[in-house]
This record gives structure tokens, sequence and C-alpha cells, in this order.
């Protein structure tokens, strides 16, 4: 799967040249403050393994200005190596920072820093309740020899680790429904069901190979997308499952491997996700690859706002210096560019 520093990337093969209709991010002087930030769209940056030049950007629906680093500029220090991913939940924003093994929390208005969660061990995705959150770690980024991932409970009043459960191999995106936890392990061919009542695994789907991202739609059905395993020469697959009792209600077979980044359309009643290259939209009732793409270009990231329907992806350029977001209408049309950090990968709409 992408965005991990571990991994070979053969996303590097699909990236397309510079495009022409690039707009600038704001110098990092022009930042002031006192600035509140809403109203727009934080951008993770992995930066460079190693480098600690990993950072969050902002783009105002407002002024259609970027902010290229907006961590580092408000709070005078680097976010740390490898930003992976944010998690927004009430007045806070959480850094999961990966190979620095922390969690950076900030205001989610004016991005302050106000703490920091530490202790864990290779974090990657975090989804939060009222007093809790759940954070998939990998534990050791180890493809040998199969070492289990686990998911760290953490008490949000006090921002310590309460507890750790047991999943599959390198486990990534989750969604909590059912008061449950389902969680992708990606280098498996497995779902985790964790029952939160009891914080414990009651149950494990099996799924395509390596599922990587999965989605809740508008009928509170789950689907999951599996990259599919080049050593198998297994193919993508794009499942539904059903979370009352943990079924598989439909398989889309895809015609290789690779897919990856689904998530669903502002009302939950369509499928995007890159594939191939592409981006493909998919109704919930289709039972087939749509015979074209939506955009016909390769992003490190996906990402669809849920007040304009605009879509946005990530090109990474060459994986050593500012990449930039692209934006498209809901149908595929371009609209414009901006800069953001080292390496996007992700979006996250305010």
């Amino acid at each position: 799967m992408k965005k991990t520093v571990f991994q070979f990337l053969p996303a590097l093969a699909f990236v397309a040249g510079s495009f022409v209709f690039s707009g600038c991010g704001k110098d990092e002087e022009e930042v002031a403050a006192d600035r509140e930030f809403n109203n727009g769209v934080f951008v993770t940056n992995e930066g460079q393994f190693q480098k600690s030049n990993g950072e969050v950007s902002f783009f105002s629906r407002a002024t259609k200005e970027g902010e290229v680093s907006l961590f580092s500029k408000i709070n005078g220090r680097p976010v740390g190596d490898v930003v992976q991913s944010l998690t927004f939940n009430d007045d806070k924003a959480y850094i999961l920072v990966n190979n620095s093994a922390k969690i950076e929390i900030a205001n989610a208005r004016t991005f302050k820093s106000t703490g920091v969660i530490n202790g864990l061990k290779l974090p990657r995705y975090m989804v939060a309740g009222e007093h809790k959150a759940y954070v998939s770690s990998w534990v050791k980024a180890d493809f040998v020899t199969r070492t289990a991932g686990e998911i760290a409970v953490i008490d949000l009043h006090t921002n310590t680790i309460t507890k750790t459960i047991p999943v599959g191999w390198l486990p990534e995106r989750m969604v909590i429904t059912n008061n449950k936890l389902f969680v992708t392990n990606s280098n498996d061919n497995t779902v985790s069901v964790i029952n939160l009542a009891s914080e414990s695994v009651e149950n494990t789907i099996t799924v395509g190979d390596s599922p990587n991202s999965l989605t809740l739609d508008a009928n509170g059905k789950l689907w999951v997308l599996g990259a599919g395993s080049f050593a198998t020469s297994s193919p993508s697959k794009l499942q539904r499952i059903n979370p009352a009792d943990n079924t598989i209600e439909a398989t889309i077979t895809l015609p290789f491997g690779g897919a990856e980044d689904l998530i669903t359309g502002p009302n939950r009643n369509s499928l995007f996700f890159n594939f191939g290259g592409q981006v493909y939209k998919m109704g919930l009732s289709e039972t087939t690859l749509p015979a074209s793409p939506l955009i016909n270009r390769f992003f490190y990231g996906l990402g669809v706002d849920p007040e304009t329907q605009n879509i946005y992806g990530a090109d990474a350029g060459t994986f050593d210096s500012n990449g930039k977001v692209i934006r498209y209408n809901p149908a595929g049309q371009l609209i414009d560019s901006f800069s953001v950090g080292v390496i996007p990968n992700d979006f996250y709409f305010r």
C-alpha cells in the first residue's frame, strides 16, 4: 500500500509532468499567528523518511489560497518524521506522525500545539469517539515474520494509551459502526472486528488480498477495497459487507491489482477510488467497473469535498520536493491546483 515509508512506490511510474494551471501557496511569513483556520481543506504531507519535514498544509475555500507549511509556521518547529494522517475531534486536531511514533495535538481552529501523545508504534490512522480514540499501529515494519499489528486505545481526557488490541498484519484504515471497530489488515486478507464494549476482537472477516481502505455508504453498509497481491497475481476486489452480521454481500473483481483510496461521495451514495493510474466513480448498485474513469490521472491521495463536491487529487511529483493538489469539479473537469508540502497524501475538510 502507498503512503508508507517502508514500501516500494510503483506509483512513480504513473506520475505525470508538471501542471500548467498551478496556483501558489502563501509565503511562510504571511501566516498570521492569531489567524483561525476554518472553511477549508487540510492536507497531510508525509515528508521524506528520516528528514523530519512532514507537514500539514491548508487551502481556504474563501480566498483560494494555500498555506504550505501550516504547523511549523504556527508552532516554530517541524511536526516530525512522516506525517501519516490527521483526525479532528471536537476542538482538537490529532496529527499522526508515523516514524516519530507520536500524535501531535493542536487546537483545531488556530493549529497551535496543545500536547503530544507518545508511546505509539508506527501509528497510521485514528478514529475518535467522545472519550476514547483508536489508533491503528503497525508495531513493526516487518514484511517477513508477519509481526501482528495492534489498535492502541487512547483516553482522550489524559492523552494516554490505556490498552492495546492485537489485530492483523499492518493495520490501516478503520470505521466505527454498531459499536464495533472494523480494521483493514493491509498485508493480510482480513478485516478485524473489535467489540468496543469489551475492547477485544470478536470476529475476523476474510476478504480480498491487501485490504487498504474501507468506508460506510448511505445504507449503512461497509465497503472494503483490496489491492490484490503482486506475489500471487491476485486482482483487486471491492466488497460490500453487512456490518450487522459480517457477511460479504457483494464482490466486484477488478481486472488486475493495485486499487486503493476508497472513499464515499458527500452523500455517501457513490464510491471513489484510485485504480490503474486513474480515478473511478461508482454508484452503490453498480456491479462492474465503469468502462471509463472519471479522471484519467494517477494521484497519491484522493478526497471529495462534502461542501462543494469538488474532487481533490494529491500529486506527489518526484517525492523529494513540494507537491501540489489538483482540483476537479464533480464532473471530473479541471478547476485549478495549489502548492502543498512534500508528498501530500490525504485530505480533511472543515
